[in-house]
């Protein structure tokens, strides 16, 4: 359907004779309940970040021209629209592949840094290639940490954005820790079998054992999870600050129910054996749980069809670069 405008009856233009782009600016904030570009409302949200969410360009410049602060960030989250606090509209942007409106953004100096996942982050969750591609030309690191403490690749792979990897891959020149993409991607949901597969290619190491830092924001997360499942509360959050620790991708794979990303690292040579620091293996992870056939078979060394899974993924799977 094609959008519907002008649902709030009433508007007046401030004086006759308006520009065009000036026009389209006013009604802008008319509809969206504003009276000036640096107003924020109750959602904690500004013009500008309503705007970033439409990827209308010219509207974005209109704004830029009302003396709108390109920097400003959210002050809460938009659950509706999935983009958490702290966010800029430049973030918004490529989160929503409005790649020409990012660029916008860009060459108005953008900070490119900031916020709870930066805008190359956010591009990455997105699978938004381009936009990586536009944030590293001009000069946003690849290596870029968020405040948890994750990169942006490892934040892709999280989501299992492989053309995002792809592109990061080229733009940090190889120097990424592969491994703990693995980890990452299981643990966060995005573990696809050709994601595992373009990974151990790189040279994953499928037993990589994740350790948890306990001092900085993300070993705090951690610690604060584990001590919500101690109380009872058992979710895949509080049982990964529980279970973190020297956890394996597989067992990650195995407790967030990534089943055929589990046949994928054991049909490349995960090992059954090995064990976090509370002492569990894989199949400790499955207890509770009524996991596929081909996932019972090769967590007891049979991994024929886990194999075939993994080969059917890997087949059928493509990416755009």
């Amino acid at each position: 359907m094609e959008p519907l405008g002008d649902l709030v009856p009433g508007f007046e233009a401030s004086r006759p004779g308006l520009d065009p782009p000036a026009l389209w600016v006013e009604k802008f904030l008319f509809q969206n309940g504003f009276s000036a570009a640096d107003e924020k409302d109750s959602r904690g949200w500004y013009p500008l970040h309503y705007a970033a969410l439409s990827g209308k360009v010219e509207l974005l410049r209109g704004l830029l021209a009302f003396r709108a602060d390109l920097n400003l960030v959210t002050k809460k989250d938009q659950v509706e629209a999935g983009v958490p606090m702290w966010t800029s509209a430049l973030a918004i942007c490529v989160m929503f592949r409005h790649n020409q409106a990012a660029r916008l953004l860009v060459d108005a100096k953008a900070k490119l840094e900031g916020g709870v996942q930066p805008a190359i982050h956010q591009a990455a969750i997105a699978n938004n290639a381009d936009g990586i591609r536009i944030l590293c030309e001009a000069g946003c690191s690849p290596h870029l940490k968020d405040m948890l403490g994750f990169t942006p690749v490892e934040a892709g792979c999280g989501r299992g954005s492989t053309e995002a990897f792809e592109e990061l891959l080229t733009q940090a020149s190889g120097s990424i820790d592969i491994s703990r993409c693995l980890y990452v991607a299981m643990v966060c949901g995005g573990g696809k079998p050709e994601l595992v597969h373009r990974l151990v290619e790189e040279r994953a190491d499928v037993n990589y054992q994740y350790k948890i830092r306990y001092f900085g924001i993300n070993g705090l997360y951690c610690a604060y999870n584990a001590a919500l499942y101690r109380s009872g509360k058992k979710t895949i959050g509080t049982t990964a600050g529980y279970h973190g620790h020297e956890q394996t991708p597989l067992m990650a794979a195995v407790m967030t129910g990534q089943y055929e990303g589990a046949a994928a690292l054991l049909a490349a040579g995960a090992r059954l054996d090995l064990r976090n620091y509370r002492k569990w293996t894989a199949a400790d992870f499955s207890r509770g749980h009524s996991l596929p056939r081909f996932l019972l078979e090769a967590l007891e060394g049979q991994t024929t069809e886990a194999e075939r899974i993994t080969a059917d993924a890997v087949a059928s799977s493509f990416f755009e670069i």
